[in-house]
């Protein structure tokens, strides 16, 4: 397709959308674009000091944490099962640098169920950590790519999952038209991923994820790559077996409450009964300070544990930097906590 071509057609797509807007009801023209002037909220100087703060505080943290990353990447891994605690700690810090941005825009709940991840992540690390048989490491590799697996199989309209789903597709209200695209190329891709699996280290654990019992879906029990050679079956007995389950009813488990959609109430509404009540504006801050000290927290008690484990040679540097980054966190926090936003 030439040039000139493509770029009229785009101009006809322009001229259907522009015919479409303006053919709109009455009503549909007369909303304003810009939001609700109540439901975001005003410059207001309580805000700002509670965010910035509380972004200070994980900025500090994010910070140190990429020099950890660069610290693990000094030597070239001498084996595939070296991998994954390096691909949990990037996201870990992906995840870290999300909350970040969430916090400063004041984006509390967004933060929540991002701060629910690193929980999350971080525990998958430490378990990594504290288990020297290489055959956990590979146990995530071998997980990961037969979920990889499972979803070029799931695209492809030929195999029994990619049946299944465009069954399911099709009787779907808004993905009724979806067509799937070159199932070709998903077959060369589980093939070579199948092909992985036959090599050394990761034989070992094919053999024992091919030993867990499939469900009646066709997928194998449990969901979890850790739950390999013995592991804990889910997320609770994760924590659990870290001894960590207070975290787990403190922490992690309200957390999901929000990833849910089971507390809605909580932080949204203000006030009931007969003076009645209102709904909290969006981008309010209330718990932005809990959060940052629950994920500043979390992450310097696994950079600490990853130091001693994978970087020892770096550790007297880090821990001057750690401390000083500890000492900055709680100051910000404080100063975020001091200030009443109800």
């Amino acid at each position: 397709m030439s040039p000139t071509l493509r770029r009229s057609m785009d101009r006809d797509v322009m001229w259907s959308l522009a015919r479409a807007a303006s053919s709109r009801s009455s009503i549909a023209r007369e909303i304003d674009v810009d939001p609700h002037p109540e439901s975001l909220p005003t410059p207001d100087p309580r805000l700002e000091t509670v965010t910035a703060n509380c972004a200070s505080a994980l900025w500090e943290v994010l910070a140190l944490g990429t020099h950890i990353l660069g610290w693990s990447g000094e030597t070239q891994p001498k084996d595939d099962h070296e991998i994954p605690r390096l691909l949990l700690l990037r996201r870990m810090l992906d995840l870290l640098h999300g909350v970040h941005a969430q916090i400063r825009a004041a984006q509390s709940d967004a933060a929540s169920i991002t701060a629910r991840a690193i929980l999350e992540h971080s525990a998958q690390i430490q378990w990594l950590a504290r288990n020297r048989d290489s055959r956990v490491q590979y146990a995530f590799l071998v997980w990961s790519i037969h979920e990889e697996i499972e979803h070029y199989e799931r695209i492809d309209p030929e195999t029994h999952q990619g049946k299944l789903v465009a069954e399911r597709v099709s009787r779907d209200s808004r993905l009724a038209s979806f067509r799937f695209s070159r199932p070709d190329l998903s077959r060369e891709r589980v093939a070579f991923l199948r092909s992985i699996l036959e090599t050394p280290g990761y034989a070992e654990a094919e053999a024992e994820y091919q030993r867990i019992p499939s469900g009646p879906n066709g997928r194998r029990k449990p969901l979890r790559w850790y739950a390999l050679f013995d592991g804990p079956r889910n997320v609770e007995q994760l924590f659990e077996r870290l001894a960590k389950a207070g975290q787990y009813e403190l922490e992690y488990r309200p957390l999901s409450r929000i990833v849910h959609g089971s507390e809605v109430v909580v932080g949204s509404l203000i006030g009931h009964g007969e003076e009645g009540g209102a709904i909290v504006q969006l981008a309010w801050p209330r718990s932005a300070a809990y959060i940052t000290m629950t994920v500043s927290a979390e992450s310097l008690a696994l950079f600490e544990e990853y130091m001693a484990r994978y970087c020892k040679i770096r550790t007297p540097e880090y821990r001057d930097a750690a401390a000083e980054v500890a000492r900055r966190v709680k100051a910000h926090v404080d100063a975020a906590s001091a200030i009443r936003l109800w």
